[in-house]
């Protein structure tokens, strides 16, 4: 994460990419193992993922194969409650 905060021009950049406006990485220590939780905030979700999936920006394909390194993938996970203004309830 200093790594992060050491470039975040480059950051900046891929915010502005990927139409992100709030990013909060956390770790949930091990049970048995870490999990790891990503949580951006877009105006177009999946716009930016396909801008961060297509970005040649040298910090998008260091992150994408350091994440390829040390994750299992995506977890498999209940949603809870969700409410958008966006998407109020019907």
């Amino acid at each position: 994460m200093l790594e992060l905060k050491r470039r975040q021009k480059e950051v900046l950049e891929t915010f502005e990419n990927e139409r992100t406006t709030h990013e909060r990485v956390v770790l949930i220590p091990p049970q048995p193992d870490f999990i790891m939780v990503h949580l951006i905030e877009r105006d177009d979700p999946v716009a930016g993922r396909a801008a961060f999936l297509s970005s040649q920006l040298p910090i998008d394909v260091e992150h994408r194969a350091m994440m390829d390194e040390v994750t299992l993938g995506p977890a498999l996970t209940e949603t809870l409650f969700e409410l958008s203004l966006e998407s109020p309830p019907s």
